[in-house]
């Protein structure tokens, strides 16, 4: 699941369906009912950003579960051939 659409379910429950309930069960009045509806608003709109923030710069999760992903993994160094040099003594 993107974490886009994990947002958009947040704001839409807490938002519409359980605020009504929470609101009348705790007899939220202004001041609570305002700051209640304002932290929905804040969680959700900041879910919303990074995972759009992310989505622009090519960052996500999702690389894990693709089916195309290829991993970058560096080459290993080619092993170098000791050739015989003049150098050295034969017996």
């Amino acid at each position: 699941m993107y974490i886009q659409e994990f947002g958009y379910i947040f704001l839409y429950l807490s938002a519409f369906g359980f605020s009504d309930f929470i609101v009348s069960y705790y007899q939220f009045n202004n001041t609570i009912y305002l700051l209640y509806y304002s932290s929905i608003a804040f969680t959700g709109g900041t879910i919303l950003y990074f995972s759009k923030y992310r989505k622009n710069q090519n960052i996500s999760a999702d690389y894990l579960i693709s089916e195309d992903y290829i991993p970058i993994v560096e080459p290993e160094p080619e092993p170098q051939n000791r050739e015989s040099t003049e150098t050295e003594c034969e017996i």
